[in-house]
């Protein structure tokens, strides 16, 4: 398991730093300009040595963390397959090599991001229309694992996605309004998805049921309040829930 240790510690003691630590960062904040468009989603690569935002402008860029170069500008043509809508969320695959963006055009792309060649369109024309969103992806995430991909849309239903052959393997009639966040546990074993109608639904990865529904406590008992996002706690002990 590895941990947080202080490099400037040279007596050999690898004693984990917490959090409130004197530990200090000395990395410039800098903006990195590269978008036409309002951008929707920025997401670290698995490794931390990259970053993928996503935008309005139907493109995802590739960003090098410690040098805050774009790598790769991930962005087709419709002749070439590429979206034909504004780009909401990005997730990572494991490898670090690729990456899905979740579309307005209700497709999920899943792009080579050292060649930008797209892999795999998830939900298409080209596929049959119950395996296909029938409104905008708003979020997207990949197990830890890597074998599946998760979408999740306004048309009120999740889809899980097989990453070798993009064969849509379940679509869940998961919540009664948009969703508007999807994220995996640690494990891979659930995935927690949020909504519009204010509840916050875990699920079993493997079957597709619904394990536990919750409602975020509020303040007003006469009012329905949106849950915008809810992810778990890295060691998947906790859900945090935002309304």
């Amino acid at each position: 398991m590895s941990s947080i240790v202080d490099p400037n510690n040279n007596r050999g003691n690898n004693k984990p730093l917490s959090c409130n630590s004197n530990f200090k960062y000395y990395k410039k904040a800098e903006s990195l300009k590269g978008h036409s468009g309002g951008i929707t989603s920025c997401r670290f690569s698995p490794n931390g040595k990259y970053l993928c935002s996503t935008s309005v402008d139907q493109a995802a860029i590739i960003w090098d963390v410690n040098t805050n170069k774009r790598l790769v500008h991930l962005k087709k043509s419709t002749k070439e397959d590429g979206h034909s809508g504004g780009l909401s969320d990005a997730a990572w695959h494991i490898t670090n090599d690729y990456v899905c963006t979740a579309s307005d055009d209700n497709t999920v792309k899943v792009w080579d991001c050292e060649t930008s060649s797209i892999l795999l369109t998830l939900g298409s024309w080209k596929q049959n229309v119950r395996d296909s969103h029938s409104d905008a992806v708003v979020c997207v995430d990949c197990n830890p694992q890597g074998s599946l991909i998760a979408s999740a849309s306004s048309d009120m239903t999740v889809r899980l996605w097989e990453v070798k052959s993009g064969k849509c393997l379940q679509t869940i009639q998961a919540h009664s309004d948009r969703i508007s966040s999807i994220h995996f546990k640690c494990d891979g074993t659930q995935f927690v998805t949020s909504s519009y109608d204010g509840i916050v639904r875990v699920w079993d990865a493997g079957t597709g049921l619904c394990v536990k529904s919750m409602v975020p406590s509020v303040q007003s008992i006469d009012r329905v309040f949106n849950v915008t996002c809810a992810r778990f706690s890295p060691n998947g002990k906790y859900i945090l829930a935002g309304t």
